[in-house]
């Protein structure tokens, strides 16, 4: 009986490990993940590209450039625990959050170019300065802090039928994701602001963001109807038997 009990119990405890490729099958958690993967490069290619294009463009001294990553980890580290708390009280939910964070973040960096679909060709430097340096920079510490914080709490949601030991797995594939997209930015944000110019890089990060985001969303939905879809489809299997 002990050669039993020890037989399941290693039985059992191999069968709650989490599976990498059964939670790699789960279409919210891979949408979570891509959005993560494009907000990361985002926040890796900003620190490499944004200021010689503020040296170049609007003679920033390095002090002032200093301000402007002061203010975007500041306001990120303060609005940061605000948006746990949120996501918590489930009052907006983190899609919700998430996607008020992506569009603040695409409309930042509309602004930062500023883009030409903006269409802002006569504004003066000063009034440069205050809208597509220093608003932008407010706009997007505020929605770094709610694009990102929520994405953990989905992915984690989105493999919650794997059992308990899956958001270990989650926890990592997380932070790689996080720190490979960083790097991604830092690598290929050069490259792409040498070809495209900082207004086009910029806005086609935002498009990237809005895409990702929207894709997250149209998942999500997806997923939730057809859930509510295979009930419908069971209780009526179960009341033609009955």
């Amino acid at each position: 009986t002990g050669v039993g009990s020890s037989f399941h119990r290693v039985e059992d405890e191999s069968a709650s490990k989490p599976s990498y490729s059964r939670i790699l099958r789960h279409p919210t958690f891979l949408a979570s993940a891509l959005a993560e993967l494009v907000v990361s490069t985002s926040f890796g290619g900003i620190p490499t590209t944004l200021p010689l294009f503020l040296k170049q463009t609007l003679d920033f001294s390095p002090s002032k450039i200093g301000v402007v990553y002061a203010l975007l980890a500041g306001l990120y580290a303060v609005v940061t625990p605000v948006i746990g708390m949120m996501s918590h009280d489930s009052k907006l939910g983190d899609m919700v959050l998430c996607i008020i964070g992506c569009a603040a973040m695409s409309t930042a960096h509309l602004l930062f170019g500023p883009s030409k679909l903006l269409d802002l060709p006569d504004l003066s430097e000063s009034a440069r300065r205050r809208l597509c340096v220093w608003t932008a920079s407010v706009i997007y510490g505020v929605g770094s802090a709610f694009a990102f914080v929520p994405l953990l709490p989905i992915q984690q949601a989105s493999v919650k039928g794997e059992g308990p030991r899956a958001a270990d797995s989650v926890n990592g594939i997380f932070l790689s994701v996080y720190f490979f997209g960083e790097m991604m930015g830092q690598l290929c944000g050069s490259s792409l602001v040498h070809e495209m110019g900082y207004p086009s890089a910029s806005t086609f990060w935002a498009f990237a963001i809005i895409a990702s985001a929207s894709g997250l969303v149209v998942i999500q939905f997806g997923a939730a109807l057809a859930k509510k879809y295979r009930k419908l489809k069971t209780a009526v299997q179960s009341s033609f038997e009955l």
